[in-house]
């Protein structure tokens, strides 16, 4: 569903998602089509995001590589698999703790 509807966003825009998007190939769908996103992911999504929750740090910069599952979904897709950068930000929620991946297409 959203990947159908990214075809149809502003390319300036921000797309927020919610629970149950985290995906890579997802994430290079926008990086491909050159779009903004913010997305949560749940802290167990990679092993990326398991070591900055563990950091204590508020953000920082991490590099999402693909394994070869993901590899084979973004060539099923024809999406890069070139490793993405994006900024994650710690989110405290009330009975978890959750974090966001923002990618801000930069050129």
């Amino acid at each position: 569903m959203a990947a159908a509807g990214l075809y149809n966003t502003l390319v300036d825009g921000l797309l927020l998602y919610d629970r149950g998007y985290p995906a890579f190939w997802l994430f290079a769908m926008h990086n491909d089509l050159s779009r903004h996103y913010c997305m949560r992911v749940p802290v167990a999504f990679n092993r990326e995001i398991e070591t900055f929750i563990q950091s204590e740090q508020r953000s920082a910069l991490i590099t999402l590589t693909p394994n070869s599952k993901m590899i084979q979904q973004c060539q099923e897709y024809n999406l890069s698999i070139e490793p993405i950068t994006a900024r994650v930000i710690r989110v405290e929620l009330k009975k978890a703790m959750s974090s966001l991946i923002v990618g801000l297409y930069l050129k």
